[in-house]
């Protein structure tokens, strides 16, 4: 697992990752790489995930593409004969993984239990990766008066609008302002009107939850997700 601390590396031609030796090793870092690889024309099938942005889905192609990818699985594809072209990433320093006597406990559990209580520990396990997946951006919801949507909906980011009567209005919203609604506004006054918007979250009450999210951890789950696909392969 990484520990807390890591430096960013950045190559604006990329460089050989066997080339990184004095800031990056597979044994003592774990690293987070936007790179170029190439798979050996020996292999039947890839070794490296790609999301398919068209079909939306993941493909294990063979060839030449770049992506961002965990070092667990750089190493995988390392080892069997690709050659690997870092641009940047993050790099931390290895430590031991956090959660085994947690997950022990729990999968011992589980694996002595029977019907309600196995299915309990079950999803003890199942939403302790889930839970560090979480995302930040989900935003919160609100019930507002039009005078509030009115004002929101000009220069903020709303979804999931759902109008209750002439006068009420729930809402979802991260509060972040949404420039592109109102740059084409003949004469708007961009200072005034957030000026004055936040004028009436303030005096309302409305605000988002904290998003710093102690308990979430994208490089967690990624990393274990990681680690799964090593293991299959």
């Amino acid at each position: 697992m990484p520990n807390e601390k890591y430096i960013f590396v950045s190559y604006a031609k990329g460089i050989s990752i066997d080339q990184m030796t004095d800031v990056f090793n597979f044994d003592k870092n774990i690293a987070f790489f936007y790179a170029e690889v190439q798979a050996p024309n020996d292999l039947p099938f890839g070794l490296l995930p790609f999301r398919d942005i068209e079909n939306k889905n993941i493909i294990y192609p063979l060839g030449k593409f770049h992506g961002t990818w965990t070092s667990p699985e750089l190493q995988l594809a390392y080892d069997n004969g690709y050659n690997i072209k870092v641009y940047y990433g993050y790099i931390f320093d290895k430590v031991d993984t956090y959660f085994d006597e947690y997950i022990d406990f729990l999968y011992k559990a589980k694996e002595r239990s029977t019907r309600s209580h196995r299915s309990l520990y079950k999803s003890l396990l199942n939403n302790f990766l889930g839970r560090f997946g979480m995302r930040h951006d989900k935003g919160t919801t609100f019930i507002i008066d039009r005078e509030v949507y009115d004002k929101l909906n000009t220069g903020y980011n709303l979804s999931a609008v759902q109008e209750i009567n002439d006068n009420t209005f729930i809402i979802n919203t991260d509060l972040i302002p949404t420039i592109k609604k109102t740059v084409n506004l003949p004469e708007f006054d961009s200072t005034a009107y957030y000026m004055n918007a936040n004028a009436i979250i303030n005096n309302r009450g409305i605000k988002n939850r904290n998003t710093n999210y102690s308990e979430t951890s994208v490089m967690i789950t990624s990393l274990v997700n990681a680690y799964a696909r090593v293991y299959f392969n």
